[in-house]
């Protein structure tokens, strides 16, 4: 599958400044992640949309739109409100039912839990939209989305918990499981090789499945 690695050009490096976030942070004599560092990530996520809405508007918009029935802005805006609250309770059920199930059930690992049924399950609508748009040959749709839902999680939801965390009285702790940042920086590093040409190979994502499995099962066992 072929796509325009050029749209591509904000994403690569926001995951790579994540991925440098995380070590320094990980690397740090702090217990926990100041409220500072979540406001910078959650400004970097604004000049991301202004380089991609504004100064670089002409790479990221097309100026086609297929598909958008006749329906008003308010129209558009309700049924964007009322999906995001459906979300919401969707994920209120989802992280209960996999606590009890997972957790308190079948007594597994929540490190390991957490990186594998609750991560593809809370990410299902991004996979599936990721793997629709493939099959009908949207590459940069379908690249985007996996790279972009990443870089959306980091800095906005990320940079979000980090700033009220210590409003609620529950602070993140800045060491993170040298699994997890080898998992990260690995796929980081892949998908940097992956993109650079224009197109995707099975073989290339057969090796990011095994990387996948090979992370899920380091957790598991360790």
């Amino acid at each position: 599958m072929k796509f325009d690695s050029k749209k591509l050009q904000a994403d690569i490096p926001m995951l790579f400044g994540a991925l440098g976030f995380f070590i320094f942070i990980n690397l740090g004599r702090a217990e926990y992640i100041h409220m500072i560092d979540g406001l910078i990530l959650l400004v970097t996520y604004i000049l991301l949309l202004r380089f991609i809405l504004v100064s670089h508007k002409e790479v990221y918009v097309g100026h086609e739109i297929v598909g958008v029935g006749r329906r008003s802005l308010w129209q558009w805006t309700g049924l964007f409100i009322f999906s995001a609250l459906m979300l919401a309770v969707g994920a209120e059920l989802l992280v209960h039912g996999v606590r009890e199930l997972f957790i308190n059930e079948m007594q597994l690992d929540e490190r390991f839990v957490g990186f594998t049924f609750l991560a593809l399950a809370a990410n299902l609508p991004e996979h599936l939209a990721a793997i629709r748009a493939a099959m009908k040959g949207n590459g940069e749709i379908a690249v985007g989305n996996a790279i972009g839902s990443s870089s959306q999680a980091i800095y906005l939801i990320l940079g979000l918990l980090i700033v009220l965390s210590p409003l609620l009285e529950e602070p993140l702790p800045t060491h993170f499981d040298v699994i997890y940042l080898a998992t990260f920086a690995v796929s980081v590093l892949l998908m940097e090789v992956v993109v650079s040409d224009g197109r995707l190979t099975w073989f290339e994502g057969w090796v990011f499945i095994i990387i996948y499995v090979l992370a899920s099962a380091s957790i598991y066992y360790s």
